[in-house]
Protein backbone atom coordinates (compact mmCIF):
# COMPACT_ATOMS: atom_id res chain seq x y z
CA UNK A 1 0.00 0.00 0.00
CA UNK A 2 1.42 3.37 -1.00
CA UNK A 3 0.77 6.60 0.91
CA UNK A 4 0.38 9.68 -1.20
CA UNK A 5 1.12 13.17 0.16
CA UNK A 6 -0.57 16.29 -1.19
CA UNK A 7 1.36 19.41 -2.14
CA UNK A 8 0.10 21.12 1.01
CA UNK A 9 1.26 18.21 3.07
CA UNK A 10 4.66 18.27 1.45
CA UNK A 11 4.92 22.01 2.20
CA UNK A 12 4.01 21.54 5.84
CA UNK A 13 6.43 18.69 6.21
CA UNK A 14 9.18 20.70 4.61
CA UNK A 15 8.43 23.63 6.90
CA UNK A 16 8.48 21.35 9.94
CA UNK A 17 11.80 19.85 8.89
CA UNK A 18 13.21 23.34 8.35
CA UNK A 19 12.14 24.44 11.83
CA UNK A 20 13.58 21.29 13.35
CA UNK A 21 16.83 21.79 11.50
CA UNK A 22 17.02 25.37 12.72
CA UNK A 23 16.23 24.41 16.31
CA UNK A 24 19.79 23.80 17.57
CA UNK A 25 21.14 26.98 15.98
CA UNK A 26 18.20 29.08 17.22
CA UNK A 27 18.45 27.61 20.69
CA UNK A 28 22.16 28.35 20.79
CA UNK A 29 21.63 31.98 19.74
CA UNK A 30 18.84 32.44 22.29
CA UNK A 31 20.98 30.81 24.96
CA UNK A 32 23.88 33.15 24.22
CA UNK A 33 21.58 36.18 24.54
CA UNK A 34 20.41 34.92 27.91
CA UNK A 35 23.97 34.27 29.04
CA UNK A 36 24.92 37.88 28.22
CA UNK A 37 21.87 39.24 30.03
CA UNK A 38 22.54 37.10 33.08
CA UNK A 39 26.21 38.08 33.17
CA UNK A 40 25.23 41.75 33.01
CA UNK A 41 22.71 41.31 35.83
CA UNK A 42 25.27 39.57 38.03
CA UNK A 43 27.77 42.32 37.27
CA UNK A 44 25.38 45.05 38.40
CA UNK A 45 24.12 43.09 41.39
CA UNK A 46 27.65 42.71 42.70
CA UNK A 47 28.52 45.08 45.53
CA UNK A 48 29.92 48.34 44.21
CA UNK A 49 29.86 47.19 40.58
CA UNK A 50 29.35 49.75 37.86
CA UNK A 51 29.84 49.27 34.15
CA UNK A 52 28.94 51.48 31.21
CA UNK A 53 25.81 50.85 29.18
CA UNK A 54 25.71 53.64 26.64
CA UNK A 55 22.47 54.39 24.86
CA UNK A 56 22.46 56.67 21.83
CA UNK A 57 25.22 58.78 20.37
CA UNK A 58 24.85 61.62 22.86
CA UNK A 59 27.41 62.51 25.47
CA UNK A 60 25.23 63.42 28.44
CA UNK A 61 26.35 61.14 31.24
CA UNK A 62 25.53 61.85 34.89
CA UNK A 63 28.47 64.23 35.40
CA UNK A 64 27.58 66.27 32.33
CA UNK A 65 23.94 66.44 33.32
CA UNK A 66 25.00 67.70 36.75
CA UNK A 67 27.10 70.35 35.04
CA UNK A 68 24.05 71.46 33.05
CA UNK A 69 22.06 71.62 36.27
CA UNK A 70 24.67 73.75 38.02
CA UNK A 71 24.67 76.25 35.16
CA UNK A 72 21.19 77.21 36.19
CA UNK A 73 17.73 75.78 35.74
CA UNK A 74 14.37 77.59 35.95
CA UNK A 75 13.77 76.23 39.44
CA UNK A 76 17.20 77.27 40.70
CA UNK A 77 16.93 80.70 39.09
CA UNK A 78 13.58 81.22 40.80
CA UNK A 79 15.14 80.29 44.15
CA UNK A 80 18.05 82.67 43.55
CA UNK A 81 15.62 85.45 42.69
CA UNK A 82 13.79 84.78 45.97
CA UNK A 83 17.07 85.18 47.87
CA UNK A 84 17.80 88.45 46.05
CA UNK A 85 14.35 89.75 46.95
CA UNK A 86 14.90 88.80 50.60
CA UNK A 87 18.26 90.61 50.62
CA UNK A 88 16.55 93.72 49.22
CA UNK A 89 13.86 93.56 51.90
CA UNK A 90 16.57 93.33 54.56
CA UNK A 91 18.35 96.36 53.11
CA UNK A 92 15.04 98.25 53.17
CA UNK A 93 14.47 97.30 56.83
CA UNK A 94 17.95 98.53 57.79
CA UNK A 95 17.34 101.79 55.93
CA UNK A 96 14.74 102.78 58.58
CA UNK A 97 17.67 103.64 60.85
CA UNK A 98 19.06 106.18 58.40
CA UNK A 99 17.86 109.77 57.97
CA UNK A 100 15.27 110.46 55.32
CA UNK A 101 16.11 113.41 53.10
CA UNK A 102 13.40 115.15 51.11
CA UNK A 103 12.98 118.39 49.24
CA UNK A 104 10.27 120.67 47.95
CA UNK A 105 10.41 123.27 45.18
CA UNK A 106 7.55 125.56 44.21
CA UNK A 107 6.94 128.54 41.93
CA UNK A 108 3.78 130.65 41.80
CA UNK A 109 2.46 133.68 39.97
CA UNK A 110 -0.08 135.90 41.73
CA UNK A 111 -2.67 137.38 39.39
CA UNK A 112 -3.81 139.99 41.96
CA UNK A 113 -0.87 140.68 44.26
CA UNK A 114 -1.24 142.70 47.42
CA UNK A 115 -0.31 146.36 46.91
CA UNK A 116 1.97 148.07 49.37
CA UNK A 117 0.73 150.48 52.08
CA UNK A 118 2.94 153.56 52.38
CA UNK A 119 2.45 156.63 54.59
CA UNK A 120 3.53 159.82 52.85
CA UNK A 121 6.43 161.86 54.10
CA UNK A 122 5.57 164.13 57.00
CA UNK A 123 2.97 161.79 58.45
CA UNK A 124 5.28 160.03 60.85
CA UNK A 125 8.48 161.73 59.91
CA UNK A 126 10.27 163.45 57.16
CA UNK A 127 10.34 160.31 54.97
CA UNK A 128 7.78 157.88 53.62
CA UNK A 129 6.92 155.09 56.03
CA UNK A 130 6.19 151.67 54.54
CA UNK A 131 3.56 149.88 56.62
CA UNK A 132 3.27 146.86 54.28
CA UNK A 133 5.51 146.30 51.25
CA UNK A 134 4.01 145.42 47.89
CA UNK A 135 3.98 141.71 47.07
CA UNK A 136 5.87 140.66 43.95
CA UNK A 137 3.60 138.61 41.66
CA UNK A 138 6.30 135.94 41.20
CA UNK A 139 7.05 133.82 44.27
CA UNK A 140 9.46 130.90 44.78
CA UNK A 141 9.75 128.40 47.58
CA UNK A 142 12.46 125.83 48.48
CA UNK A 143 12.56 123.36 51.37
CA UNK A 144 15.22 120.82 52.40
CA UNK A 145 14.03 118.44 55.11
CA UNK A 146 15.92 115.76 57.06
CA UNK A 147 14.12 113.38 59.42
CA UNK A 148 15.94 110.90 61.66
CA UNK A 149 14.32 108.35 64.01
CA UNK A 150 15.99 108.56 67.41
CA UNK A 151 14.14 106.05 69.55
CA UNK A 152 11.47 103.57 68.41
CA UNK A 153 11.18 101.34 71.49
CA UNK A 154 12.89 98.46 69.71
CA UNK A 155 10.50 98.35 66.74
CA UNK A 156 13.16 99.17 64.15
CA UNK A 157 15.56 96.56 65.52
CA UNK A 158 12.80 93.96 65.74
CA UNK A 159 11.82 94.69 62.14
CA UNK A 160 15.40 94.20 60.98
CA UNK A 161 15.72 90.92 62.88
CA UNK A 162 12.40 89.63 61.46
CA UNK A 163 13.46 90.51 57.92
CA UNK A 164 16.90 88.92 58.45
CA UNK A 165 15.20 85.74 59.65
CA UNK A 166 13.10 85.74 56.48
CA UNK A 167 16.29 86.11 54.45
CA UNK A 168 17.75 83.09 56.24
CA UNK A 169 14.67 81.06 55.31
CA UNK A 170 15.24 82.02 51.65
CA UNK A 171 18.90 80.95 51.82
CA UNK A 172 18.00 77.56 53.26
CA UNK A 173 15.29 77.13 50.66
CA UNK A 174 17.83 77.90 47.93
CA UNK A 175 20.24 75.26 49.30
CA UNK A 176 17.37 72.77 49.63
CA UNK A 177 16.21 73.43 46.08
CA UNK A 178 19.71 72.84 44.71
CA UNK A 179 20.20 69.67 46.78
CA UNK A 180 16.79 68.25 45.87
CA UNK A 181 17.37 69.03 42.19
CA UNK A 182 20.68 67.13 42.21
CA UNK A 183 19.26 64.08 43.97
CA UNK A 184 16.20 64.17 41.70
CA UNK A 185 18.48 64.26 38.66
CA UNK A 186 20.42 61.30 39.99
CA UNK A 187 17.22 59.32 40.61
CA UNK A 188 15.92 60.03 37.09
CA UNK A 189 19.25 59.12 35.50
CA UNK A 190 19.56 55.82 37.38
CA UNK A 191 15.95 54.87 36.65
CA UNK A 192 16.52 55.50 32.95
CA UNK A 193 19.68 53.40 33.12
CA UNK A 194 17.80 50.40 34.49
CA UNK A 195 15.02 50.88 31.95
CA UNK A 196 17.65 50.73 29.19
CA UNK A 197 18.96 47.47 30.67
CA UNK A 198 15.43 46.04 30.92
CA UNK A 199 14.58 47.00 27.33
CA UNK A 200 17.67 45.21 26.09
CA UNK A 201 16.58 42.02 27.86
CA UNK A 202 12.98 42.44 26.69
CA UNK A 203 14.16 42.48 23.07
CA UNK A 204 15.84 39.11 23.56
CA UNK A 205 12.72 37.84 25.30
CA UNK A 206 10.54 39.02 22.39
CA UNK A 207 12.78 37.24 19.88
CA UNK A 208 12.33 33.99 21.84
CA UNK A 209 8.56 34.52 21.99
CA UNK A 210 8.34 35.15 18.25
CA UNK A 211 10.25 31.91 17.61
CA UNK A 212 7.90 30.10 20.00
CA UNK A 213 4.84 31.44 18.14
CA UNK A 214 6.31 30.37 14.80
CA UNK A 215 6.83 26.84 16.12
CA UNK A 216 3.35 26.72 17.62
CA UNK A 217 1.72 27.89 14.38
CA UNK A 218 3.62 25.29 12.35
CA UNK A 219 2.79 22.53 14.84
CA UNK A 220 -0.85 23.59 14.83
CA UNK A 221 -0.98 23.40 11.04
CA UNK A 222 0.63 19.98 11.16
CA UNK A 223 -1.73 18.78 13.84
CA UNK A 224 0.98 18.39 16.48
CA UNK A 225 -0.25 21.26 18.69
CA UNK A 226 -3.68 22.18 20.00
CA UNK A 227 -5.31 25.58 19.57
CA UNK A 228 -4.84 26.17 23.30
CA UNK A 229 -1.08 25.70 22.96
CA UNK A 230 -1.00 28.13 20.04
CA UNK A 231 -2.98 30.73 21.99
CA UNK A 232 -0.67 30.35 24.98
CA UNK A 233 2.31 31.15 22.76
CA UNK A 234 0.57 34.18 21.29
CA UNK A 235 -0.47 35.43 24.73
CA UNK A 236 3.13 35.11 25.91
CA UNK A 237 4.30 37.19 22.95
CA UNK A 238 1.60 39.82 23.53
CA UNK A 239 2.51 40.06 27.22
CA UNK A 240 6.14 40.72 26.34
CA UNK A 241 5.12 43.43 23.88
CA UNK A 242 3.02 44.98 26.64
CA UNK A 243 6.03 44.95 28.96
CA UNK A 244 8.09 46.68 26.27
CA UNK A 245 5.36 49.28 25.74
CA UNK A 246 5.20 49.88 29.49
CA UNK A 247 8.98 50.36 29.64
CA UNK A 248 8.84 52.75 26.67
CA UNK A 249 6.04 54.77 28.31
CA UNK A 250 7.97 54.98 31.56
CA UNK A 251 11.12 55.97 29.69
CA UNK A 252 9.30 58.78 27.90
CA UNK A 253 7.83 60.09 31.17
CA UNK A 254 11.24 60.09 32.89
CA UNK A 255 12.92 61.85 29.96
CA UNK A 256 10.18 64.49 30.05
CA UNK A 257 10.74 65.02 33.79
CA UNK A 258 14.48 65.24 33.22
CA UNK A 259 13.96 67.82 30.45
CA UNK A 260 11.78 69.95 32.74
CA UNK A 261 14.29 69.69 35.58
CA UNK A 262 17.16 70.84 33.35
CA UNK A 263 15.10 73.44 31.51
CA UNK A 264 15.87 71.74 28.17
CA UNK A 265 12.54 70.77 26.60
CA UNK A 266 14.30 69.47 23.47
CA UNK A 267 16.22 66.76 25.39
CA UNK A 268 15.90 63.29 23.84
CA UNK A 269 16.58 59.82 25.18
CA UNK A 270 19.18 59.06 22.52
CA UNK A 271 21.24 62.04 23.75
CA UNK A 272 21.93 60.29 27.04
CA UNK A 273 24.93 58.10 27.79
CA UNK A 274 23.51 55.92 30.54
CA UNK A 275 25.55 54.03 33.11
CA UNK A 276 23.54 51.73 35.35
CA UNK A 277 24.79 51.85 38.96
CA UNK A 278 25.87 48.77 40.78
CA UNK A 279 24.37 47.55 44.01
CA UNK A 280 25.59 50.11 46.56
CA UNK A 281 25.63 49.38 50.28
CA UNK A 282 23.38 51.20 52.71
CA UNK A 283 25.07 54.16 54.47
CA UNK A 284 25.53 52.60 57.91
CA UNK A 285 22.74 51.45 60.18
CA UNK A 286 19.30 53.01 60.36
CA UNK A 287 19.67 54.80 63.69
CA UNK A 288 22.93 56.50 62.71
CA UNK A 289 21.27 57.48 59.46
CA UNK A 290 18.35 58.99 61.39
CA UNK A 291 20.71 61.09 63.49
CA UNK A 292 22.63 62.20 60.39
CA UNK A 293 19.39 63.14 58.61
CA UNK A 294 18.13 65.13 61.59
CA UNK A 295 21.46 66.96 61.75
CA UNK A 296 21.67 67.82 58.06
CA UNK A 297 18.10 67.75 56.78
CA UNK A 298 17.16 70.87 54.86
CA UNK A 299 13.51 70.30 55.74
CA UNK A 300 14.31 70.36 59.44
CA UNK A 301 16.62 73.35 59.01
CA UNK A 302 13.85 75.12 57.13
CA UNK A 303 11.39 74.36 59.92
CA UNK A 304 13.87 75.71 62.49
CA UNK A 305 14.44 78.86 60.45
CA UNK A 306 10.68 79.31 60.18
CA UNK A 307 10.43 79.16 63.97
CA UNK A 308 13.19 81.78 64.32
CA UNK A 309 11.41 84.00 61.81
CA UNK A 310 8.11 83.65 63.69
CA UNK A 311 9.86 84.54 66.96
CA UNK A 312 11.18 87.77 65.43
CA UNK A 313 7.81 88.58 63.86
CA UNK A 314 6.11 88.03 67.22
CA UNK A 315 8.62 90.37 68.91
CA UNK A 316 7.96 93.02 66.28
CA UNK A 317 4.19 92.67 66.61
CA UNK A 318 4.46 92.89 70.39
CA UNK A 319 6.55 96.08 70.17
CA UNK A 320 4.11 97.63 67.71
CA UNK A 321 1.12 96.70 69.86
CA UNK A 322 2.42 98.74 72.83
CA UNK A 323 1.41 101.96 71.09
CA UNK A 324 4.43 103.86 72.45
CA UNK A 325 5.29 106.98 70.44
CA UNK A 326 8.42 107.07 68.29
CA UNK A 327 10.84 109.92 68.91
CA UNK A 328 12.50 111.66 65.99
CA UNK A 329 14.55 114.65 64.91
CA UNK A 330 13.43 116.98 62.11
CA UNK A 331 15.65 119.60 60.50
CA UNK A 332 14.13 121.95 57.90
CA UNK A 333 15.90 124.61 55.88
CA UNK A 334 13.46 126.69 53.81
CA UNK A 335 13.32 129.76 51.59
CA UNK A 336 10.29 131.70 50.30
CA UNK A 337 10.64 134.89 48.24
CA UNK A 338 10.40 136.62 44.91
CA UNK A 339 13.92 135.75 43.82
CA UNK A 340 14.89 132.34 42.49
CA UNK A 341 17.52 131.11 44.98
CA UNK A 342 21.06 130.50 43.78
CA UNK A 343 20.15 131.72 40.28
CA UNK A 344 19.03 135.33 40.71
CA UNK A 345 21.07 138.08 42.32
CA UNK A 346 19.81 139.57 45.53
CA UNK A 347 17.87 136.53 46.72
CA UNK A 348 19.58 136.76 50.12
CA UNK A 349 18.97 140.46 50.64
CA UNK A 350 15.43 140.09 51.96
CA UNK A 351 16.54 137.46 54.49
CA UNK A 352 13.70 135.14 53.33
CA UNK A 353 15.20 131.84 54.57
CA UNK A 354 14.55 129.87 57.74
CA UNK A 355 16.20 127.03 59.70
CA UNK A 356 14.02 124.90 61.95
CA UNK A 357 15.33 122.15 64.25
CA UNK A 358 12.74 120.18 66.16
CA UNK A 359 12.08 117.04 68.15
CA UNK A 360 8.81 115.19 67.81
CA UNK A 361 6.91 112.12 68.94
CA UNK A 362 4.37 110.13 66.96
CA UNK A 363 2.33 107.10 67.89
CA UNK A 364 -1.10 105.55 68.18
CA UNK A 365 -2.97 105.11 71.42
CA UNK A 366 -5.03 101.97 71.61
CA UNK A 367 -4.00 100.35 68.29
CA UNK A 368 -6.35 97.37 68.33
CA UNK A 369 -5.16 96.21 64.92
CA UNK A 370 -1.57 95.77 66.12
CA UNK A 371 -2.80 94.09 69.30
CA UNK A 372 -4.69 91.53 67.20
CA UNK A 373 -1.67 91.08 64.93
CA UNK A 374 0.46 90.39 68.01
CA UNK A 375 -1.88 87.59 69.10
CA UNK A 376 -1.88 86.17 65.58
CA UNK A 377 1.94 86.22 65.52
CA UNK A 378 2.10 84.29 68.80
CA UNK A 379 -0.31 81.69 67.43
CA UNK A 380 1.75 81.35 64.24
CA UNK A 381 4.86 80.89 66.38
CA UNK A 382 3.22 78.03 68.27
CA UNK A 383 2.20 76.49 64.95
CA UNK A 384 5.75 76.73 63.57
CA UNK A 385 7.18 75.11 66.71
CA UNK A 386 4.70 72.24 66.44
CA UNK A 387 5.57 71.78 62.76
CA UNK A 388 9.27 71.64 63.61
CA UNK A 389 8.67 68.86 66.12
CA UNK A 390 6.52 67.02 63.58
CA UNK A 391 9.22 67.44 60.92
CA UNK A 392 11.84 65.82 63.18
CA UNK A 393 9.59 62.81 63.73
CA UNK A 394 8.65 62.60 60.05
CA UNK A 395 12.30 62.57 58.97
CA UNK A 396 13.14 59.78 61.41
CA UNK A 397 10.15 57.76 60.22
CA UNK A 398 11.00 58.39 56.56
CA UNK A 399 14.61 57.21 56.93
CA UNK A 400 13.63 54.10 58.89
CA UNK A 401 10.98 53.20 56.30
CA UNK A 402 13.44 53.64 53.44
CA UNK A 403 15.98 51.45 55.24
CA UNK A 404 13.41 48.71 55.73
CA UNK A 405 12.37 49.02 52.09
CA UNK A 406 15.99 48.87 50.90
CA UNK A 407 16.74 45.82 53.05
CA UNK A 408 13.65 44.07 51.70
CA UNK A 409 14.68 44.88 48.15
CA UNK A 410 18.13 43.44 48.77
CA UNK A 411 16.46 40.21 49.85
CA UNK A 412 14.36 40.27 46.67
CA UNK A 413 17.47 40.82 44.57
CA UNK A 414 19.21 37.89 46.24
CA UNK A 415 16.14 35.72 45.63
CA UNK A 416 16.01 36.82 41.99
CA UNK A 417 19.66 35.85 41.54
CA UNK A 418 18.99 32.49 43.17
CA UNK A 419 16.08 31.93 40.81
CA UNK A 420 18.37 32.68 37.91
CA UNK A 421 20.66 29.89 39.06
CA UNK A 422 17.67 27.55 38.92
CA UNK A 423 16.63 28.91 35.50
CA UNK A 424 20.19 28.51 34.25
CA UNK A 425 20.32 24.87 35.36
CA UNK A 426 16.91 24.13 33.84
CA UNK A 427 17.88 25.70 30.53
CA UNK A 428 21.10 23.71 30.40
CA UNK A 429 19.18 20.46 30.97
CA UNK A 430 16.69 21.33 28.23
CA UNK A 431 19.49 22.34 25.86
CA UNK A 432 21.23 19.00 26.35
CA UNK A 433 17.93 17.14 25.92
CA UNK A 434 17.21 19.10 22.75
CA UNK A 435 20.64 18.34 21.32
CA UNK A 436 20.12 14.58 21.71
CA UNK A 437 16.53 14.65 20.54
CA UNK A 438 15.00 14.11 23.97
CA UNK A 439 13.13 17.42 24.17
CA UNK A 440 11.48 20.07 22.06
CA UNK A 441 12.56 23.59 21.20
CA UNK A 442 9.19 24.90 22.40
CA UNK A 443 9.91 23.64 25.91
CA UNK A 444 13.35 25.24 25.79
CA UNK A 445 11.95 28.58 24.57
CA UNK A 446 9.20 28.62 27.22
CA UNK A 447 11.83 28.13 29.93
CA UNK A 448 14.04 30.79 28.32
CA UNK A 449 11.19 33.32 28.28
CA UNK A 450 10.58 32.73 32.00
CA UNK A 451 14.29 33.16 32.74
CA UNK A 452 14.54 36.43 30.79
CA UNK A 453 11.40 37.66 32.53
CA UNK A 454 13.16 37.00 35.82
CA UNK A 455 16.08 39.13 34.68
CA UNK A 456 13.72 42.03 33.92
CA UNK A 457 12.09 41.58 37.32
CA UNK A 458 15.52 41.69 38.99
CA UNK A 459 16.31 44.97 37.19
CA UNK A 460 13.07 46.36 38.60
CA UNK A 461 14.25 45.47 42.12
CA UNK A 462 17.64 47.07 41.44
CA UNK A 463 15.93 50.27 40.24
CA UNK A 464 13.73 50.40 43.34
CA UNK A 465 16.75 49.82 45.57
CA UNK A 466 18.67 52.64 43.87
CA UNK A 467 15.64 54.94 44.31
CA UNK A 468 15.51 54.09 48.02
CA UNK A 469 19.19 55.02 48.41
CA UNK A 470 18.67 58.33 46.61
CA UNK A 471 15.67 59.05 48.86
CA UNK A 472 17.87 58.46 51.93
CA UNK A 473 20.52 60.71 50.41
CA UNK A 474 17.90 63.40 49.90
CA UNK A 475 16.89 63.13 53.57
CA UNK A 476 20.50 63.55 54.68
CA UNK A 477 20.58 67.07 53.23
CA UNK A 478 23.87 68.74 54.06
CA UNK A 479 25.04 65.78 56.18
CA UNK A 480 27.67 63.39 54.82
CA UNK A 481 27.39 60.23 56.96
Amino acid sequence: MKLRMSNRGRFLAAAALALLAAAPAAAQAQGEAYARALARLRELAGAGAQAASRVGSGGYDLAELMALLERGTPELRASQASVAAAESRLAAARAYRYPVLSGELSAAYLGNPQEGIVLPAGTLGPQEFVLFPAVDPTQYGVKLIAELPLFTWGKTGAGIKATAAGRDVSLIMWAKTEHDAKTRLKALYESLSYIAESESVAKAQLAAAERLVALAENNARSGFATRAELLEARVAEREIRLVMATLAERRGALVAQLAVLLGRPELRFDELALVAPGLRPLPGDAENAVRAAQAGSYDLALAGAAVDAKVKVAELAKAQARGLPDLGLRVELSYAGSKLPWLQDGWRDANDYQLIIGLGAKGKLGDWVKAAESKAAMAELAEAQARREAAAGAIASFVRERYLSAELLRDKIELALLRQEAYEATLENKRVALSIGGGTESEYLAALIRALGGVIEAYGYLAEYASALVAIETAFGAARP
